[in-house]
């Protein structure tokens, strides 16, 4: 029984796994962005719609209507928020991701 161990197979190990690790990272980061660009569009669909309600809407309703549209309004905002966010993370993760790849003993590129 030998006690010694060999150093190079966990490094061989873990740059045969980082390029599947950043895949699974890309595809999480695209699904995020596609669930807050989803969230962003339907906050913008409601907003719409209140506006258009507060519009065509009678008269004696319009302090409601409009505190409606208001409300909305703040939803579509807070989602814009949340997606340009993702965004910058997303893209902050790319440029991490690229550079990483550069990185001298890396085998992924």
């Amino acid at each position: 029984m030998s006690t010694r161990q060999d150093s190079t197979a966990p490094a061989a190990a873990v740059a045969r796994s980082r390029p599947r690790k950043r895949l699974e990272l890309a595809e999480i980061g695209i699904r995020l962005l596609d669930e807050a660009h989803i969230a962003w569009q339907r906050a913008e669909l409601d907003c719409e719609q209140a506006l258009r309600a507060w519009y065509d809407g009678p008269p004696r309703s319009a302090t409601e209507l409009y505190l409606s549209y208001r409300a909305a309004l703040d939803r579509e905002h807070a989602a814009a928020r949340d997606l340009e966010r993702l965004w910058e993370l997303a893209r902050s993760g790319h440029e991490a991701l690229a550079t990483a790849s550069k990185l001298p003993g890396d085998q992924s590129s």
